[in-house]
């Protein structure tokens, strides 16, 4: 039979993803070259999703009772799950949600069959290999949803030229980089996925083929699995049907077969069904309020700040969304496409509602507002009209703002890495004092603890000198603590003048027989955020609590730069109740 070139080349183009490889290629580079991902990428609530996979696969124990001795590479399991369990009728549960182990499974026993034949890895679940194979299944999953949000824009009649760049814009000017190279275990990428993938269901949906609604229905499960609240996108149907040109009663055909509809809420309730299924395992109860006390104050939403605010707010740390909803707005409005308006914003500002409204709006450690990356396909599929009718010029004007959002985004997410953004305490003042910096100098000063004069403490030392002698060799205190100290603070102060504040000072602690107690280095900028600066500064190090005993402390200025005091400078160390 000759091959039919047309079938072919349709195939090829639309099945091959020489997009997604261009982009995989550059967020690689940028990844490996720059950013640099974490060796520890499962953490935090990463973690408790994460979980279930070891627990099932390599200890058998759905009650996560192997994590109160368990101690691996990179955690004290016992210390690391506090938050993640909790206890229901006497066994321990889950707090989180199976789907996005689901989604990590293939990588997961990926990594375990390498780990298995391999002696440079502990086949435990948490070692290094543990943790590349759940930083590529992020990147994987995250490439499949940007297919698929191809093939989604290619069924809208949008141009490929542009379709690179909006997958560009929403891959690169977002937060998603720092869910692959940092919190690659948190659910977001997987859901980012998913969503694309029912999205573009949806669209190519075609009343002659309904057999397509099992794969609606079977997605659109493992998306409650992963997260229930983003049940939310069923509200989005209207405005899918209405962006193809469809009148609004077209939606009926998703219903008009009611065997092939009937099998997909089976489908879909079968997979939703999961979680109560484990649940029962865990304690014997079928429905568990694994949250505890965490829920949603529908009364009480946090719209402006979870939209604008600089702690978290979603167009502060992603912009680039914030041009694309004004631009297609004004285009739909121009157009007089009042449905397609009507059916976008209706469910949008549910969900802004819905997520804005839980208990801590802000969701903890992130970089940018993460739970609103499992809807970036809506607000992308919103602007093909943009794409697809808007004025070239405009488009090419976009184009820069693109690459420039990308970098800031890119930047950002090497701050957050860094310890530069404060995970969860920005606000105006901090955002423009870390404004792209990435100098070494900046790491750590949003996350500076003030010593508080006023604080119940002994005075275990004190002790001053110039400059040009703490410079010309390290300084070397022996001293002894003879009372039980919930922490050590070591205070120095000093009034100086500098230009960049690159010179470290850097605080040692060693016991009687020379094994090192804590270490730190940390610029002399940081204790006042100026460059040219003159006058007083202060420098806290915060110590762990320390046996009895004797020790030395050993104080460094690693010199970079022209720096000038007037006065000696002074260091204290003081044992804190």
């Amino acid at each position: 039979m000759p091959l039919n070139m047309d079938k072919f080349q349709h195939f090829f183009f639309k099945w091959v993803p020489i997009h997604e490889l261009v982009i995989c290629f550059i967020a690689l580079f940028v990844f490996n070259n720059y950013i640099k991902h974490s060796d520890q990428v499962i953490r935090a609530d990463g973690l408790g999703y994460y979980n279930y996979l070891p627990a099932i696969f390599i200890y058998h124990d759905l009650n996560f009772e192997f994590t109160d001795t368990l101690q691996t590479e990179f955690y004290n399991h016992q210390e690391a799950n506090a938050g993640i369990l909790r206890s229901v009728n006497g066994k321990n549960v889950n707090k989180y949600f199976v789907g996005t182990a689901l989604m990590q499974s293939p990588f997961f026993l990926g990594a375990h069959v390498i780990a298995k034949n391999s002696p440079s890895y502990s086949a435990d679940g948490y070692s290094e290999i543990y943790q590349r194979g759940i930083y590529h299944a992020a990147l994987v999953w995250t490439l499949i949803g940007l297919l698929f949000l191809r093939l989604s824009l290619q069924h809208l009649g949008v141009h490929k030229w542009w379709i690179f760049w909006i997958q560009a814009a929403v891959f690169f000017a977002s937060s998603l980089p720092n869910y692959i190279v940092t919190d690659a275990s948190f659910s977001h990428t997987y859901s980012f996925a998913l969503i694309s993938i029912w999205s573009y269901l949806v669209l190519s949906f075609q009343r002659e083929k309904p057999q397509k609604l099992l794969w609606i229905g079977l997605v659109l499960g493992i998306i409650v699995l992963i997260r229930p609240v983003n049940i939310v996108i069923i509200g989005f149907l209207p405005f899918l049907v209405l962006l193809q040109g469809k009148p609004l009663k077209a939606i009926l055909s998703f219903f008009e077969n009611k065997k092939m509809l009937f099998a997909a809420l089976l489908l879909f309730s079968l997979i939703v069904f999961i979680q109560p299924l484990i649940w029962h395992i865990q304690c014997g109860q079928w429905i568990v309020r694994s949250y505890g006390d965490e829920s949603f104050d529908f009364s009480n939403p946090h719209i402006i700040d979870f939209l604008f605010s600089y702690r978290k707010g979603f167009f502060v740390y992603a912009p680039i969304f914030f041009v694309l909803l004004a631009l297609f707005t004004i285009h739909w409005i121009i157009n007089q496409s009042w449905r397609i308006l009507i059916s976008f914003y209706l469910p949008f500002m549910i969900t802004i509602y819905v997520l804005s409204s839980w208990w801590y709006w802000s969701y903890g450690a992130s970089y940018g507002s993460r739970v609103m990356i499992d809807f970036y396909p809506f607000l992308t599929l919103a602007s093909f009209g943009l794409y697809k009718h808007g004025k070239t010029l405009v488009l090419w004007l976009l184009t820069p703002l693109i690459i420039f959002s990308a970098y800031l985004a890119l930047l950002q997410t090497y701050q957050y890495k860094n310890y530069i953004l404060s995970w969860d305490e920005m606000n105006n003042t901090s955002f423009w004092t870390v404004f792209m910096q990435t100098d070494d100098k900046f790491k750590g000063y949003l996350w500076q603890e003030k010593f508080d004069p006023q604080w119940e403490k002994d005075l275990l030392f004190s002790f001053s000198d110039t400059l040009d002698n703490l410079e010309a060799e390290p300084l070397h205190v022996e001293f002894n603590v003879e009372k039980e100290y919930s922490r050590l603070a070591v205070i120095i102060k000093g009034n100086c003048s500098y230009k960049a504040g690159i010179n470290r000072f850097m605080v040692a602690i060693d016991d009687s027989l020379g094994n090192n107690e804590y270490y730190h280095e940390q610029a002399i900028f940081k204790s006042t955020a100026k460059e040219n600066y003159t006058g007083d500064f202060e420098l806290a190090y915060f110590i762990k609590p320390l046996e009895k005993g004797g020790y030395k402390l050993v104080f460094v200025i690693l010199k970079e730069e022209e720096m000038k005091c007037d006065d000696p400078i002074e260091i204290r160390l003081f044992g804190l109740y």
